[in-house]
């Protein structure tokens, strides 16, 4: 994404929030599996699972650290409005500056 901006441009990347009380069945499958993989999650969509890596917060500010960007933004939307924290939401905005 960095190398497809121009300079002082903006990027928004939206993440799925699969920190929701509906997939807590899908995190206790990943951690019986695996301690280090209990972000990895199959999440099944109709016959077939998929694969899933659950991000939290800290670690898209970390990723965002990393990266050439100057600065990040984290916002949290459910369908209708942005919301305080993680919690609720379902997806995560980031504001990425170039």
């Amino acid at each position: 994404i960095y190398d497809c901006l121009k300079p002082n441009a903006t990027a928004c990347v939206s993440v799925w929030n699969l920190w929701q009380p509906r997939y807590a069945k899908n995190f206790k499958q990943a951690a019986k599996k695996s301690l280090f993989a209990r972000r990895d999650l199959n999440i099944k969509f109709g016959q077939t699972a998929r694969y899933y890596h659950a991000f939290g917060f800290w670690e898209l500010k970390f990723l965002v650290f990393c990266s050439k960007f100057r600065a990040c933004d984290i916002l949290f939307v459910d369908k209708q409005q942005y919301l305080p924290s993680q919690k609720n939401s379902h997806n995560m905005i980031l504001i990425l500056n170039k």
